[in-house]
C-alpha cells in the first residue's frame, strides 16, 4: 500500500536505497538520486528498465558528476556498464511490488 503523507517520496526513496550496498553509492546528492528512483517506482513499477534507471541517473549526474564518461544515452554504453544499473533496477522493482 502506498503511504500518502508528506514524506511518501522520501519513504520510497529510503526503501530503495536500503536495498543497495552503500559502498556502491556516490558520496553526494543521494537524496536527489533516490528521489528520482522513487518516482520510477511509482510511475513504472515492475516494468522499470535499466535504461530508465540510467536516464534518471543521468539527470542526477548532469548536476553532481557532469564530466562522467557514462553520461551518454544508454545504448551508447558498453554492455558491462549497462549492466551496472541492474542492482538499482532490481531494488526499484522490489519496492514497487511492495507498494501494490
Amino acid at each position: 500500500m502506498i503511504m500518502h503523507d508528506k514524506n511518501y517520496i522520501r519513504d520510497i526513496a529510503e526503501r530503495i536505497k536500503s536495498k543497495v550496498d552503500p559502498s556502491e553509492l556516490p558520496d553526494k546528492g543521494l537524496d536527489e538520486l533516490f528521489d528520482t528512483y522513487a518516482v520510477l517506482a511509482l510511475s513504472k513499477g515492475g516494468s522499470v528498465t535499466n535504461e530508465d534507471v540510467h536516464d534518471a541517473w543521468s539527470a542526477w549526474a548532469s548536476k553532481y558528476d557532469p564530466t562522467n564518461s557514462s553520461l551518454v544515452p544508454f545504448d551508447q554504453l558498453p554492455k558491462n556498464i549497462q549492466s551496472e544499473d541492474s542492482r538499482f533496477t532490481v531494488a526499484i522493482r522490489e519496492v514497487a511490488k511492495s507498494l501494490n
